[in-house]
C-alpha cells in the first residue's frame, strides 16, 4: 500500500500514462465536472439509504480525484504546489 498520499497520486497518474498524449485537457476536465456533477446530487436520491449515499460519494469523489490526476499529468501540474498555494492563499483573505 501507500504511505503517502503524494505516492498515491502518482500512482494514479501512471495509471494514464499510455493514452494521456492522445487524450485532450477539455475532455479530462468535462469526465471531472460530470463526476463532480454526480458527487452533488448524491444527496437528492430520496430512495437510497444514507450508508449507501456516503459509499456513492466516496466513489464520486474517487472518480473526481482521477480526472484531476489525469488532467495534472496532462497539463503537468503540481497538485502540491497547487493546493499550497491555494491553501496560503485563502488563510490570507480569511
Amino acid at each position: 500500500m501507500f504511505k503517502h498520499f503524494e505516492e498515491l497520486w502518482e500512482a494514479a497518474e501512471s495509471y494514464y500514462l499510455d493514452t494521456i498524449k492522445e487524450t485532450a485537457a477539455s475532455s479530462i476536465l468535462d469526465e471531472a465536472i460530470l463526476k463532480l456533477t454526480l458527487l452533488r446530487s448524491i444527496d437528492t436520491y430520496t430512495e437510497v439509504q444514507d450508508d449507501q449515499k456516503s459509499k456513492m460519494k466516496i466513489m464520486a469523489y474517487g472518480e473526481a480525484m482521477m480526472a484531476l490526476t489525469q488532467y495534472s499529468l496532462k497539463e503537468n501540474i503540481n497538485a502540491f504546489a497547487s493546493l499550497y498555494l491555494a491553501l496560503r492563499n485563502k488563510k490570507k483573505i480569511s
